[in-house]
């Protein structure tokens, strides 16, 4: 007759119970090896945070192309680009033309302008925080208005809304009709004061088009390197013999992305180590106890287990061991980590996936540590087994 499944539960605790010893020192080694992998996955999930932090901080991973030679980019340009790239979540052109003093009222201070096209917030990533973007009635109308980021809105109306509010710049008005997020292009860079024209208006006054700048956003970080090579070699090949040239403005995140993933795969390999030198210490102790127990073994079979009842057996005390050494090791980790991210103002948060593929590992470790040995044990021949005694 099979044994219920919380006889066998309560059978593989009191067995581990009975060897304080030996079952203290098997979850110490499951202890070490799950601790070491759930550390290594906690430095990847920080690492990943840093990283996330820095795009954020800065507008969005965008590649910044164009042409040698005061080579202006038309809209047909890219659309032609467009048709023959993949995974571009938007692409527009911008164009710097001004910077200098600006006065309103008492206060003054320097500034970046620059003309840009429609759909600059998909491509910058930065969002309107009052008023309004331009619309196609700007663009289509020449109409002289502007967007000035929240950095340029302090320095120059500090508390009070700049909304409607005329701005000088070489002596042209321009009407504010919204404010934008202040932002640095790249992780390194500084916040510039920052105005926004229509394109078409600077293009207007000008009495010619000077967009020579394209930025294309793409769908997927990982893409970016790719694409930016792409857009490289279409531009050169559109306006060859001229030089192309093209940079992103996350070539340093990625540099600390593959070094920091250099680096977790390392400790990855030394947790998994660890983790498999555990599971050798629970086979090895699996072993031992079945040479030891080879009585009980056959008393069991004696009075009625079955051989999967025995092997079931085995397989719970390893489980359990690996569950225990488990739980501690990703408690001790996250503790650890708490303190280790407080005093580094790093970013950290307890990933609930994080701990059960931890987990998870630990139990696979331990099923698959203990079943060649409680397979071994289940095949004993009850009457030897007895004769041992």
């Amino acid at each position: 007759m099979s044994l219920s499944p919380l006889d066998l539960l309560k059978m593989s605790a009191r067995s581990l119970w009975s060897n304080p010893t030996r079952s203290l020192l098997t979850t110490l080694g499951t202890f070490i090896g799950v601790a070491a992998v759930n550390a290594t996955l906690q430095v990847g999930n920080i690492s990943q945070a840093i990283i996330q932090r820095q795009l954020d901080s800065q507008e969005a991973p965008q590649i910044h192309a164009g042409v040698r030679g005061r080579t202006p980019l038309m809209e047909a340009d890219t659309n032609w680009l467009r048709s023959r790239l993949s995974g571009v979540r938007a692409m527009g052109r911008k164009t710097f033309f001004e910077s200098g003093q600006v006065n309103v009222g008492d206060r003054e201070t320097y500034i970046w302008c620059s003309a840009v096209s429609l759909n600059y917030l998909q491509t910058s990533g930065r969002q309107v925080t009052r008023g309004r973007f331009f619309d196609r009635d700007d663009f289509r109308q020449f109409r002289s208005v502007a967007i000035i980021d929240e950095s340029l809105a302090a320095a120059l109306f500090s508390e009070e809304n700049p909304i409607d509010k005329t701005l000088f710049l070489k002596n042209v008005p321009y009407r504010i009709i919204g404010t934008i997020e202040a932002k640095p292009i790249t992780s390194e860079g500084e916040v510039w004061h920052t105005m926004l024209v229509p394109l078409s208006l600077h293009a207007a006054r000008r009495g010619i088009e000077e967009a020579r700048s394209l930025h294309l956003r793409p769908q997927k970080l990982s893409a970016i390197d790719r694409q930016e090579t792409e857009v490289t070699q279409l531009l050169q090949q559109r306006f060859a013999p001229k030089e192309a040239w093209s940079w992103s403005n996350v070539e340093d995140i990625l540099r600390q992305q593959d070094a920091m993933k250099i680096t977790e795969r390392g400790l990855f390999a030394v947790g998994a180590i660890a983790l498999f030198i555990s599971g050798v210490g629970i086979a090895n102790i699996t072993i031992a106890s079945t040479l030891e127990r080879t009585s009980e073994i056959g008393l069991k079979r004696a009075i009625g287990a079955t051989p999967r009842d025995i092997l079931r057996q085995f397989v719970i005390e390893g489980v359990l061991v690996s569950l225990a050494g488990g739980i501690f090791a990703i408690a001790v980790v996250d503790v650890g980590t708490r303190w280790v991210a407080r005093q580094f103002a790093l970013p950290y948060r307890f990933e609930i996936t994080t701990a059960g593929l931890t987990l998870g590992m630990a139990i696979a470790v331990g099923v698959g540590a203990s079943y060649f040995p409680a397979r071994h044990a289940s095949r004993l021949n009850p009457i030897a087994a007895l004769r041992d005694r």
